[in-house]
């Protein structure tokens, strides 16, 4: 099992391969950014300053927060995430949820707290960042093969 902080991931093939559960899931290990647990803690913690300024459950304004939330978690990297301190949450409520559920780059964020872009030890920027690396970087690449790896489990217990 893969335990990253609030992250759990178990691997398994039933029983039919486990060395090659247990190759899986060391690739899967590897492949994880080293902060994907304090993304998570990070992202959970924004989704409850989320949930004070807009609360209430279900309805429209359930289906606004859980689309905003989604889109921040699309558009920032897990490692953006992992970087988000109390004052970037805040901008990024004020300045994104707060105004018409707008989702501000990281980059907007940064200049927004006038951090600088290099040598802070969070929220740090990478100016030569581009969409594709962004897009299809490892934290993409790993979020894509963890969802088929849970998709082709539960076919395969089904098919039992």
């Amino acid at each position: 099992m893969i335990r990253r902080g609030p992250l759990q991931v178990m691997v398994s093939t039933g029983g039919k391969g486990p060395k090659l559960a247990n190759i899986i899931r060391r690739k899967m290990e590897d492949a994880l950014p080293d902060n994907v647990g304090e993304a998570i803690e990070r992202v959970g913690e924004l989704r409850a300053e989320l949930r004070k300024r807009a609360p209430g459950v279900g309805g429209r304004l359930g289906q606004k927060r859980m689309d905003w939330m989604t889109k921040v978690c699309e558009t920032w990297s897990l490692d953006e995430l992992g970087q988000l301190d109390e004052a970037a949450m805040e901008f990024l409520l004020d300045h994104g949820w707060d105004q018409k559920a707008r989702v501000p780059s990281f980059e907007e964020v940064l200049k927004g707290l006038s951090r600088p872009t290099t040598g802070s030890p969070r929220l740090e920027f990478h100016p030569d960042e581009s969409f594709v690396s962004r897009y299809l970087s490892p934290d993409f690449c790993v979020g894509v093969g963890l969802g088929l790896l849970v998709s082709l489990s539960l076919y395969a217990h089904r098919s039992r």
